[in-house]
């Protein structure tokens, strides 16, 4: 797979927009970074993926904060405040950046330079193809026009287009690595006619507090397989309804 790719924010505004319309294969049921398509040049082939994780710039323990399913659905009331409240530093402040290592100046990447240490995470649609890593101002305003895109007065079978906490849950082998999901929705009139987006966060428990370092995004649109999302898989070891 060739590697990912790091862009500006105006570079990603064209990425995602082809992302949440895009045809393909869904993401895979392990932990594994999905990937995203692009229209931008990407990364050199054997470009090191990224060095060893860092902290988030942000991260530190939140108090009273617990691991587990119901520590998770408690941290999931806390999210809901955040989303009612607009409230986009919440969400940025819960991401696990990581260090990634340059391998050179590239025309539509941050990177001047090789050898420089960028701090990212990941963004890609819910369609497997290639992950772009961002900044932190990149997932800021991507989540940003999340916000001002959403529109409470549409509806559909799902609810109103309020952006909001859909579901959560938790994924993996008792006892050993899981992984705990949030699935947040709104419905937006960007594309001309109303459409049903969501962003889907992938989180751990890990420095005392709740942190997501992989964010998927789609739109619901026949033959993508995204209403999957809005429903318990056989993967889940628990899945709650929010709303």
């Amino acid at each position: 797979m060739a590697a990912a790719a790091v862009y500006h924010p105006l570079v990603l505004l064209g990425v995602l927009a082809l992302a949440l319309t895009a045809a393909g294969c869904a993401d895979g049921n392990g932990g594994g970074t999905p990937a995203v398509g692009t229209t931008a040049t990407a990364m050199p082939a054997g470009t090191p993926t990224t060095i060893p994780p860092s902290a988030s710039p942000a991260a530190t323990p939140r108090p009273g904060e617990a691991s587990g399913w119901e520590g998770f659905r408690e941290f999931a009331d806390k999210m809901e405040a955040g989303l009612a409240a607009g409230d986009v530093e919440f969400l940025v402040d819960r991401a696990h950046f990581s260090a990634y290592a340059c391998p050179g100046p590239e025309e539509s990447s941050p990177c001047q330079q090789e050898g420089q240490v960028l701090q990212v995470i990941t963004i890609a649609p819910v369609q497997q193809i290639e992950p772009t890593l961002v900044e932190v101002d990149v997932l800021r305003d991507n989540f940003q026009r999340l916000f001002d895109a959403a529109q409470s007065t549409l509806s559909d079978s799902y609810g109103d287009g309020a952006l909001r906490l859909y579901s959560i849950s938790r994924r993996g082998q008792e006892g050993g690595d899981q992984e705990y999901r949030a699935v947040i929705t709104l419905m937006s009139s960007s594309n001309e006619s109303p459409q049903r987006e969501l962003l889907l966060l992938r989180f751990r428990f890990q420095d005392g507090r709740w942190e997501y370092n992989t964010v998927l995004q789609g739109a619901l649109s026949e033959g993508l397989g995204v209403e999957k999302y809005f429903s318990q898989a056989p993967e889940d070891l628990n899945w709650e309804k929010r709303q």
